[in-house]
């Protein structure tokens, strides 16, 4: 029984890290997507521990 329980452990493990792996992928495509348009990205995490990718566009503003 203890190695039926190692292995589902094993298989979870494997699956959080390919979950992982894709949501990188994920922001990655996104702040790739967003400079591209010349704006700036702001990656930020969550309070419950999850990314979010903010297009950031600046202006410029002069006081005379």
């Amino acid at each position: 029984m203890r190695i039926k329980s190692t292995a589902v452990q094993n298989e979870i493990i494997r699956y959080d890290i390919d979950k992982r792996r894709e949501d990188e992928r994920h922001i990655m495509e996104l702040v790739r997507l967003i400079t591209d348009r010349g704006n700036n990205a702001e990656i930020r995490r969550k309070g419950n521990g999850s990314l979010t990718v903010y297009e950031v566009k600046k202006h410029i503003v002069t006081v005379e």
